[in-house]
């Protein structure tokens, strides 16, 4: 991985965490101009060869969140976001950013039942299906809805671009 590429992916993120942060949402602008500025670079440093390694990045970033989305579990910015990495980094490093965010994404999430103080009701809620359902709200920092069950405004959140963010710079700094 070059220079240009890392330093692309980290602005990316930055950028996207800090508009989920604020707004709780990614704007399009910022994992358009990632996804476009990941296959140009890689195109002209490798030609067709690099095309395929970014395109294959791409998809298989937006593929890794695409059932927790699919679910209502997370936002279409995060899933585009993760795109977007994979179109700069490849399908190689997204897949390990996508493991990495997701232990990221399980410690906020912790970190915002605790603070407020919806440890017991969250777990409670889990029911039946009880390590399903963790293991969902660990990877989404959201409440899987019962079947039938409205998805409530209420639900505690988190802003997963910025778990996606701290995955990144794990990934690139430290693996």
């Amino acid at each position: 991985m070059d220079v240009l590429s890392a330093s692309a992916a980290l602005t990316g993120v930055l950028a996207a965490g800090f508009f989920d942060w604020k707004l709780r949402r990614i704007p399009n602008w910022i994992t358009g101009v990632m996804m476009c500025f990941g296959l140009l670079i890689n195109t002209w440093a490798n030609g067709s060869e690099g095309f395929t390694y970014s395109a294959f990045g791409l998809v298989s970033g937006i593929l890794l969140l695409y059932i927790p989305f699919a679910c209502h579990g997370m936002g279409g910015g995060d899933v585009k976001l993760l795109g977007a990495l994979g179109s700069i980094l490849g399908p190689g490093l997204v897949f390990k950013i996508f493991l990495v965010s997701a232990l990221f994404g399980g410690l906020f999430s912790l970190v915002v039942m605790a603070r407020n103080r919806a440890m017991n009701q969250t777990l409670k809620r889990l029911g039946g299906m009880a390590w399903n359902r963790l293991l969902y709200f660990l990877a989404t920092g959201k409440i899987l809805a019962e079947p039938g069950e409205m998805l409530g405004d209420n639900r505690l959140t988190i802003p997963y671009a910025f778990a996606i963010g701290c995955g990144t710079m794990f990934v690139l700094f430290l693996l």
